[in-house]
């Protein structure tokens, strides 16, 4: 049985309509689409506390800024190089897996890339149902005194949970296209709050304020540079399983320039921006209420402004809805789908990572800002090695040749050995132990904070001295399409 689209013969194994090449007909992201999801996703209430745990380091915020924007340009790397391959060909991140992977490997970096995401999506889920909690508990006050707890969390808190999922699922259902417009707008509403609470926080202080007069802890430069690279990678494992499931999201772009410019923007420059907001509030905070308040949701709460308090609250809520479903469900989504694309579909498989991220119980984590620190860096850890396995595979070796229709053909050019390609599985291990190998080697302490960067590099090389070694034959011009 073999399903037939575009003049292409596919078989059913590797195949449904989720999976496929979206056509260049039906192309319709812009650089501002881009721009918004980005937005989307880096205006939330996790984000806005970001440079907090770098100042908690003993950073100024300064310092805390410059890291911030240093990490993002990191990221773009991989954004730029794999988010090339989703516009060029249409084809989601597990279906690119397939080139280094083999067609059937490609589920074990996309199943450890789902299953971080997963995890992301709780931790952002339960942060996003604080905001709707506060929003209720203003509206309807006895909603306070729903206070028994069960494992760990209030009753009103559990119902703000399930409401928060739910509403998150009713997105998530409505597929890609109902997600982009929702991140057109989910975006820049956020800003508009932020620019609101800035013109706040001007009239408080007159001026910067009390935080960015803040000295450094460290006593040296070298102090400094030390911990600079272990934040930066910290701040990266935020956003590593965008860095590998990019090509999920540019497989819709109408061109190269559209998703590159549109990540550009929403990247680097909306997060510096948006930090520098969140300092700037936070400073004020100083000033207005005698301490620092670097939670979103604590801060609307010492306004008596209905309109400010019902409309921030909202807004966080739908903010932090935006990044956890793009970011962190789309990706499981077409994980789960290319283990078993003939008995999953998109919604399906958002049911599937919904109700496992559910069972992870998320709050009991956040409880932890030891837990979340080293959630941060398995991640990176965990991703980094298949990020450069694939930018190895698709840049180096191959110079961009491709052959999309044997991606989805059981016995085509990608099968290796009966679908796996031991190389690229060897590579993963090897890199992957040595990113963790810092945390149980005493030699090896100083690469404990470096797992995503540590990671990259040796997935990158490890891979392709395997290879090459092996010298294993690219496919001809007759079976690929040069891109």
């Amino acid at each position: 049985m073999a399903l037939a689209k575009n003049e292409m013969i596919y078989d059913e194994q590797l195949t449904n309509h989720d999976l496929l090449p979206v056509p260049a007909a039906e192309r319709r992201w812009t650089w501002y689409s881009y721009m918004a999801l980005w937005m989307g996703m880096v205006h939330n209430i996790f984000n806005y506390e970001v440079a907090a745990s770098l100042i908690a380091l003993g950073m100024n915020i300064w310092q805390a800024l410059l890291t911030i924007f240093i990490a993002d340009c990191i990221l773009m790397i991989p954004l730029g190089l794999n988010g090339y391959v989703g516009n060029k060909f249409g084809i989601p991140f597990p279906v690119f897996a397939r080139l280094a992977f083999g067609v059937f490997g490609a589920n074990i970096p996309a199943l450890i890339r789902a299953f971080v995401a997963i995890g992301w999506f709780g931790v952002q889920s339960y942060l996003g149902s604080t905001a709707l909690n506060a929003l209720i508990t203003f509206i309807a006050p006895g909603w306070a005194k729903l206070s028994s707890t069960f494992l760990g969390m209030p009753a009103n808190g559990w119902i703000a949970l399930l409401l928060f999922w739910l509403l998150q699922g009713l997105l998530a259902l409505h597929g890609m296209d109902i997600i982009r417009r929702f991140e057109n707008w989910a975006g820049p509403l956020v800003l508009v709050i932020m620019l609101g609470l800035v013109v706040w926080a001007f009239a408080i202080v007159h001026g910067f304020g009390p935080l960015f007069h803040q000295h450094s802890s460290f006593k040296s430069p070298a102090g400094f540079w030390s911990a600079l690279g272990p934040a930066v990678i910290s701040v990266i494992g935020s956003w590593a399983s965008m860095g590998l499931n990019i090509p999920d999201f540019t497989r819709f772009s109408r061109t190269t320039k559209d998703q590159v410019i549109g990540q550009f923007l929403g990247l680097p420059i909306t997060t510096f921006v948006f930090s520098l907001m969140s300092g700037f509030i936070t400073s004020a905070t100083i000033v207005a209420f005698g301490k620092a308040i670097w939670d979103p949701v604590q801060l609307l709460q010492h306004f008596h402004n209905p309109f400010v308090l019902i409309v921030g609250a909202a807004s966080l809520t739908a903010a932090t809805i935006s990044v956890n479903v793009a970011s962190n469900l789309v990706s499981p989504i077409y994980d789960l789908i290319n283990v078993l694309p003939k008995r999953l579909n998109f919604k399906s498989a958002a049911l599937i990572s919904m109700i496992i991220a559910f069972v992870m119980m998320p709050w009991r984590l956040m409880q932890s800002p030891q837990s979340l620190e080293t959630l941060l860096n398995t991640a990176g850890a965990f991703l980094g090695p298949a990020t450069g396995i694939v930018i190895a595979d698709f840049w180096l070796l191959r110079k961009r040749s491709v052959s999309v229709s044997h991606l989805y053909k059981v016995h085509g050019v990608y099968r290796y050995s009966k679908g796996f390609n031991l190389y690229a599985i060897v590579s993963l291990v090897i890199a992957m132990l040595a990113s963790f190998a810092g945390n149980f080697l005493p030699a090896l302490k100083p690469l404990s904070g470096y797992g995503w960067l540590v990671g990259v590099g040796l997935g990158f090389i490890v891979y392709s001295i395997f290879m090459k070694a092996a010298k294993y034959e690219i496919p001809t011009k007759e079976e690929a399409v040069e891109a």
